[in-house]
């Protein structure tokens, strides 16, 4: 219903922001909103509902950018992935890549090769 993903998105916002660099609310978050744009599972929203849910999560995520989390930083990369912003997506990959995530440079530095 209409309070199941935005009290479950607001709730994982609320616990991301306790601690930037614990991957576990930055995965569930993006799990409740990647169901909402499938619209499939438990959670059918409106598409406007959707679409501000998602406008919501992108600002807070943008307001933790400056904290260096490499989980901040992955999740704006499937949003940008998903507003087929390459540009954007790009840039953050290679933030990945050279300074937040060096471990799986390899990996960020195949996801820059796919956006072409």
């Amino acid at each position: 219903g209409k309070y199941g993903a935005r009290g479950e998105v607001e709730y994982a916002l609320k616990v991301a922001a306790m601690d930037v660099h614990n991957e576990s609310p930055f995965r569930y978050l993006l799990g409740v909103l990647k169901e909402c744009w499938k619209g499939e599972g438990a959670v059918t929203e409106g598409e406007e509902e959707v679409n501000d849910l998602t406008a919501v999560v992108k600002d807070k995520l943008n307001e933790m950018k400056e904290q260096g989390s490499a989980q901040v930083h992955t999740a704006l990369v499937d949003l940008a992935e998903r507003e087929g912003d390459q540009e954007e997506a790009k840039k953050l990959c290679g933030e990945l890549k050279d300074n937040l995530d060096k471990i799986r440079e390899k990996y960020w530095a195949q996801r820059i090769d796919m956006f072409k």
